[in-house]
């Protein structure tokens, strides 16, 4: 699929948001790309897209990155403490697209959060979800 691996890293910062919520930061580390073309798009879902996940109408914050030296980072701040699921492409030709075959299985590479492979399908919600609720 292109992506040998997704590192996935998640910190939590102790700081509180408005009306007291809980806020952290999401920091996601991915290496293996096969090459350094283009960007990778990086999207975080919450549980209210669990069912549709990893549907694009369901982002609760997105990113496009450059790779370098076949490695990215990304860091989102700001997000309130909950459960998410990630999921990221890499867009060689920097088209937003993510490229499929003609049975609809993506060329380009693909990863998610906990690393989960996808078999005849996209993950499931619960088996990419991770939890950001403190400081780690």
């Amino acid at each position: 699929m292109g992506i040998k691996s997704l590192l996935f890293m998640l910190f939590a910062l102790s700081t509180l948001g408005f009306a007291g919520q809980n806020l952290g930061k999401i920091v996601v580390k991915i290496e293996g790309f096969k090459n350094n073309n283009g960007v990778v798009h990086i999207c975080i879902f919450d549980t209210s897209g669990r069912k549709d996940f990893p549907c694009p109408s369901h982002v609760v914050a997105s990113k496009k990155i450059i790779i370098g030296d076949l490695r990215a980072l990304a860091v989102f701040d700001s997000i309130p403490y909950g459960q998410y699921a990630i999921s990221m492409y890499h867009d060689e030709d920097g088209d937003g697209k993510l490229k499929t075959n003609i049975l609809g299985m993506p060329v380009e590479g693909i990863g998610f959060s906990n690393n989960v492979r996808p078999k005849l399908g996209p993950p499931s919600f619960k088996d990419a979800a991770v939890i950001l609720n403190s400081v780690l």
